[in-house]
């Protein structure tokens, strides 16, 4: 099979088959929710091998039935289902090159099987991880948005109250679109890889039928190779359909993530995964922890001071005092430094209340207080850092940073298209595996041998002694002695 990619990922779209032709140009961007963009990866990406599966399904169903209503014997299934046979029998060499060439094409089924597999590990455990990354991403983000919300719950005012209603609100939706897409992702994955093992098993285990029917001369081994090369030309071709389409998928889901990686624009199908939150659904819950941040650290300031830990005022407090206007969420790089300063004097006064324990200079009361203004802060700090992160959708950066590494990477790719490969190999190989098990069926039965046929066997030499016999208990006279030509010519 002259295939051209050889395992591994074609550049820029794929051909619509290992072997061609070219996908048509201009194609819609990836976007799931768009029906001309499914449209046109399911009509020529699977189309050809969805028609070709519903072909060999219905001619399986045809072949059976007309074996079963009209009879193996009958002229119409012989006609039909090509299993007529020779009337003078079939001699040693009828009988054997079917079984070579069942050896043969088990051979190179086993070896490209075994590519199968490999190609399917290369990118099952990218797609495994890939997906592990994914539910780590969807799980966050409801962790995020509960933390956040709870925090401006428990303050106990009614307009953080509010706040925290209305962000649990607005973030439902996105959380749950987010969830179902992964379960759809891994169903199909799943669907994909345990169609991919049927595509390797069923050759082999067919043909190794056929062989077997062929060395102890059984049709039944011949009738479980046809059996088996209709499910396999069956399966085969459903999974190049689904391979196909799922390559074509991540093909354009890497393209538009490299796009986005370097202009942070991308087409709008990449929400099928992630959802962001909109402009204005993070403002309030960070403007509400900005707010109650400062009003902590002033309250953990006034406490270290108290005490005489830091025996001055925290950096923290002056970032604070230095704002004219809060910052907005989307910020980052303030934000990130603030909350580094916040962590930078909290770990400050902590080795302080350490010291000052050791030398019995702070009460155990006064040290309850100030950790317990620690543990207020870091909350607070938590809060605004998850809510400027939520507001700038980092959790969708760090999807497409798991997809670059996992299922966007070369081998996995090659991986991918690899099995495209294989499964189209098989769905043409196995139609030869078809015919020689249709051929197999009557050549691999001692019925219709040619000895068999004649009434001689000359492979037994106790054949001519029981057919003596017969025919004397048969009443079948000898021949006379004066009717044989002992000088080899005529009288």
């Amino acid at each position: 099979m002259p295939l051209k990619a050889g395992g591994k990922p074609p550049a820029g779209d794929p051909d619509l088959s290992p072997i061609g032709p070219k996908a048509p140009t201009p194609s819609p961007r990836f976007n799931p929710s768009k029906k001309e963009y499914m449209d046109f990866v399911t009509y020529y990406y699977g189309g050809s091998g969805i028609a070709l599966a519903c072909i060999i399904g219905v001619w399986c169903l045809f072949y059976f039935f007309c074996r079963l209503a009209c009879g193996a014997e009958s002229r119409v299934a012989q006609l039909l289902c090509c299993s007529g046979k020779s009337d003078s029998g079939y001699g040693v060499w009828a009988t054997t090159w079917p079984k070579l060439a069942i050896a043969l094409v088990l051979v190179a089924v086993a070896a490209a099987a075994v590519a199968g597999f490999l190609f399917n590990e290369f990118w099952s455990d990218a797609a495994t991880e890939f997906m592990h990354g994914y539910s780590n991403v969807t799980k966050d983000i409801e962790k995020d948005t509960t933390f956040v919300a709870d925090k401006l719950n428990g303050f106990g005012g009614v307009h953080e109250s509010t706040v925290a209603t209305k962000l649990q609100e607005e973030m439902a939706k996105p959380i749950a679109s987010s969830q179902q897409s992964y379960k759809e992702v891994q169903q199909l994955e799943n669907y994909r890889k345990s169609m991919m093992i049927l595509v390797c098993i069923l050759p082999v285990m067919g043909l190794a039928f056929g062989l077997f029917g062929g060395l102890c001369m059984s049709p039944w081994g011949a009738k479980g190779l046809i059996a088996l090369s209709f499910l396999s030309l069956t399966i085969s071709w459903a999974g190049f359909a689904t391979h196909n389409m799922v390559y074509r998928f991540n093909n354009d889901v890497c393209r538009d993530i490299k796009q986005y990686s370097m202009n942070k624009t991308g087409s709008s199908g990449l929400t099928y995964f992630i959802n962001c939150p909109k402009n204005n659904t993070m403002g309030a819950p960070f403007n509400s922890s900005f707010v109650i941040l400062k009003a902590s650290v002033n309250a953990l300031n006034a406490a270290q001071r108290s005490n005489n830990l830091l025996a001055k005022d925290m950096g923290a407090v002056e970032v604070f005092g230095a704002l004219d206007t809060p910052p907005t969420p989307k910020q980052g790089v303030f934000i990130k430094a603030l909350t580094v300063v916040v962590k930078k004097d909290i770990d400050a006064i902590r080795t302080q209340i350490t010291y000052q324990s050791e030398g019995k200079n702070l009460s155990t009361a006064a040290q309850k207080v100030v950790m317990d203004a620690i543990k207020v802060t870091e909350g607070w700090s938590s809060a605004v850092t998850k809510s400027s992160e939520m507001a700038r959708c980092m959790f969708i950066t760090e999807f497409f940073a798991e997809a670059d590494k996992t299922i966007c990477d070369q081998t996995p790719k090659g991986g991918l298209y690899g099995c495209v490969e294989i499964c189209f190999s098989m769905g043409v190989v196995m139609v030869l595996g078809l015919f020689l098990g249709i051929l197999g069926e009557v050549r691999f039965d001692e019925q219709n041998g040619d000895g068999f046929k004649s009434g001689s066997n000359s492979n037994d030499p106790e054949a001519a002694s029981i057919l003596a016999s017969q025919d004397k208990e048969n009443g079948v006279p000898d021949v006379p002695d004066s009717m044989v030509d002992t000088v080899g010519k005529k009288p």
